[in-house]
């Protein structure tokens, strides 16, 4: 019986969230601009290579201003054990 992997590369979209309660957007600003640069070039490999890859991306990124935010939210928030983790 032959036994076939498989290799999955998960992007996610999130820029800043996952590091927010690590460092402050003065230090870490400039990786997240550089995004734009590096995201395009990533793809052109994954397609050269034909890599397939999958990307997750904050709704939030998507909303015009913190009204519309705050519409589409839910009543229902996560209760953090640690509070200055909580968005």
């Amino acid at each position: 019986m032959t036994h076939s992997g498989k290799f999955v590369i998960s992007l996610d979209f999130e820029l800043f969230w996952g590091m927010r309660d690590h460092l402050t957007l003065e230090s870490c600003g400039k990786n997240i601009l550089g995004v734009r640069e590096a995201l395009p070039r990533m793809i052109e490999a994954f397609e050269a290579h034909q890599v397939k890859g999958t990307f997750a991306t904050v709704g939030f990124l998507f909303v015009a201003d913190k009204n519309e935010l705050i519409a589409f939210c839910s009543n229902d928030k996560p209760q953090y054990a640690r509070e200055n983790l909580s968005p």
